[in-house]
């Protein structure tokens, strides 16, 4: 399907929007993403919807880690 920017330009072009359960279903995937590689102690830096990938089951798929930093104490 493409990232989630491409998704949400493609949905307001054609002027619907998305349902509540696949943006709370996004949303949770996002969270929990991000919960997954703070316990692995990377910080993304740079989340956004180009950074966002949907598969075609609307499953998300976090990406670009390029400028993301390992940290080193749990005080950074």
């Amino acid at each position: 399907m493409g990232d989630l920017s491409y998704a949400v330009k493609k949905k307001k072009a054609s002027g619907g929007f998305f349902t509540e359960n696949e943006i709370s279903s996004w949303f949770v995937q996002i969270l929990l993403s991000l919960q997954y590689i703070h316990q692995k102690k990377i910080l993304h830096r740079d989340i956004k919807t180009s950074n966002i990938y949907l598969t075609g089951s609307n499953t998300i798929k976090l990406a670009d880690f390029g400028i993301s930093k390992v940290l080193e104490a749990t005080a950074d």
